[in-house]
């Protein structure tokens, strides 16, 4: 009886000697990712025989049993799946267009981009590579990755200060981020060292740094009474600063990844000004809230609806955002702010789910999350 073992793949293979072979998902954070397992069955009975037992140790994507030999010596087995990675490309055309775009993690799990190092030659990006999430960064001339930090937390939005001096990056111990979930913004020396707690705080979503010689940054924090994003100053030493400012959001629909769940802003380079997108699949708004008291404005995209996650260009004069059509796809646009936009990067039938684009300090490169499909199939034999 296979209800005992819940996730397990809903077309299971009988082997003539009595085993049932069926796939399972693991353990978050990579319960995207699927092994075999068996279970012995009486054939008289239906029950089974004895505990489960854990064939393949696979890293990255699905696994679905196809079919067997009549023996039951050999297995077919299909492999595959979806995985986030990151890819950078250079910017042209005043950062309307992207050329000689390319994937810059190489590896089969999920790889999220966040931000820049200062001197923009490395990507700082989430990654689940080692069972856990953990912070890298990345040389874009380079193949490999160096991991920053570790351990068992969910790690995610990772910064640079102004000053170069700390990499900052969210932190809970859970993976879902519930009403009064914990979560505590984190920093870490950029020449390394142990992290350090910054502060604690309760529905943190997500931070940001303006580039030197500004030195604001900002996180955004739900207030779970009156349901207001309540952006604050924050210091990488020093912990929670003043309130800046606070949005009236619309609620997230459930089915809604543009922002992974989170609502989408960004804080433009110069610190200056903060943009906050509300989910609609409709018409695409985005919000320009000025920092220096000045009126706020509106950016109506044209032609464009479902806005997810966004970053500013280096130059203030455009957004990077992402959108979901209701083809399902994900698309990176730029935007200008008279909402003018251009298509700088399409994946169709990617499931509905968002990107985000980061671009370097120096206004050159930028870096985006996208997604590689893989399937094959395989012979599994002596199992």
């Amino acid at each position: 009886n296979l209800t005992r073992h819940p996730g397990a793949d809903c077309y299971p293979w009988w082997s003539p000697d009595g085993r049932i072979i069926y796939s399972l998902p693991e353990h978050a954070p990579n319960e995207n990712d699927e092994n075999l397992w068996e279970i012995r069955v009486d054939a008289r009975t239906g029950q089974s025989v004895g505990e489960p037992r854990r064939i393949t140790n696979w890293a990255g994507g699905h696994a679905a049993v196809s079919s067997g030999t009549a023996d039951g010596k050999m297995l077919t087995v299909e492999r595959g799946g979806r995985e986030a990675d990151v890819y950078v490309g250079e910017l042209e055309g005043g950062g309307h267009r992207l050329k000689e775009a390319r994937r810059l993690t190489l590896d089969e799990h999920d790889d999220i981009p966040h931000a820049w190092t200062a001197d923009s030659k490395a990507v700082l990006f989430r990654s689940n590579r080692n069972g856990t999430w953990d912070i890298f960064r990345q040389r874009i001339d380079e193949y490999s990755a160096e991991l920053v930090v570790s351990g068992p937390d969910y790690k995610w939005a990772p910064v640079m200060s102004p000053d170069g001096a700390w990499i900052l990056y969210l932190s809970r111990l859970s993976p879902e981020l519930g009403a009064a979930t914990p979560v505590r913004i984190m920093r870490v020396p950029v020449s390394g060292g142990p992290p350090q707690l910054v502060l604690e705080g309760v529905r943190i979503e997500d931070q940001n740094c303006a580039l030197s010689p500004a030195t604001l940054c900002v996180f955004s924090e739900v207030d779970l009474g009156t349901k207001q994003v309540v952006f604050w100053a924050l210091d990488p030493v020093k912990g929670r600063g003043r309130k800046l400012t606070s949005v009236n959001p619309k609620p997230i629909p459930a089915a809604y990844s543009g922002g992974g769940g989170r609502h989408g802003w960004g804080l433009s380079s110069d610190g200056s000004r903060l943009a906050f997108s509300q989910p609609d699949q409709r018409e695409g708004v985005i919000q320009i809230i000025s920092l220096d008291g000045r009126e706020a404005s509106e950016v109506v995209v044209k032609g464009w609806g479902n806005l997810g996650r966004m970053s500013w260009t280096v130059d203030g004069k455009g957004l990077y955002v992402s959108s979901i059509p209701a083809s399902a796809g994900s698309l990176l646009l730029y935007v200008d702010l008279q909402g003018r936009a251009d298509v700088l990067w399409q994946k169709l039938g990617a499931g509905g789910l968002g990107t985000e684009g980061v671009p370097s300090p120096d206004g050159r490169f930028l870096a985006w999350l996208g997604y590689t499909n893989e399937n094959n199939y395989w012979l599994l034999e002596n199992f």
